[in-house]
């Protein structure tokens, strides 16, 4: 496995992030963005592919593990979490990039696209993202044409109710994410990754400020 650089940075957007970055800074960079509830570790194989090729950074985003973790959910806006990566790659010196996500981080990675382009939220970031590569989250004025006209897709949805829904608060103090993941979407499939990889995240999954941020 490729060996991936840790970096802790304080962002312009207010928050402390941690990013792991592998291969030479001077190579086209890709950044990384994991979904819900995961960390940069979703990305250690795309990371090792590409390396030698392309600068990858895979940041734990606003939330997650070791970064900072705000209380309010309205800290976690998707303007503030598209903030967060334009930091990101400031911080590195980074000033085009490639942006590329999945799930949740495939939401905020089409966000990131779309602000990156000229007429965005911030004059500042137009031009910056040269392509982006999303994996399990469609383009935003698809999904929620989806959401009223296609009802099997709003059934298939529905999960992302139990996340949002205060009842089950008293699982996640009591069993963390995972016991909530269990609920929600049946999660668990021990074969699906190594051993020390899903005990990290299972481990991951007991912090309750991360549960709750």
């Amino acid at each position: 496995m490729t060996e991936q650089k840790h970096h802790r940075f304080s962002l312009s957007t207010g928050i402390e992030m941690d990013a792991f970055t592998a291969g030479d800074p001077a190579n086209p960079a890709i950044i990384f963005l994991h979904g819900f509830p995961e960390s940069h570790r979703t990305w250690r194989h795309q990371m090792a592919h590409f390396s030698d090729r392309f600068f990858c950074i895979a940041p734990d985003q606003r939330g997650y593990r070791n970064s900072s973790k705000p209380q309010n959910i309205d800290a976690y806006t998707a303007d503030k979490l598209t903030a967060d990566i334009f930091a990101l790659a400031d911080a590195l010196g980074i000033h085009n990039f490639i942006i590329a996500g999945h799930d949740w981080g495939g939401a905020i990675a089409w966000s990131v696209a779309l602000n990156g382009q000229p007429g965005g939220l911030n004059p500042a970031w137009a031009g910056r993202v040269t392509r982006a590569i999303i994996a399990n989250a469609p383009h935003p004025y698809l999904f929620q044409r989806l959401m009223i006209n296609d009802m099997q897709q709003r059934a298939a949805s529905q999960y992302m109710r139990a996340f949002r829904d205060p009842a089950n608060d008293a699982l996640v103090r009591e069993a963390g994410l995972t016991g909530l993941m269990r609920k929600t979407v049946s999660w668990d499939k021990p074969s699906a990754m190594e051993p020390e990889e899903r005990a990290a995240l299972l481990n991951d999954w007991q912090d309750r400020d991360a549960c709750f941020g």
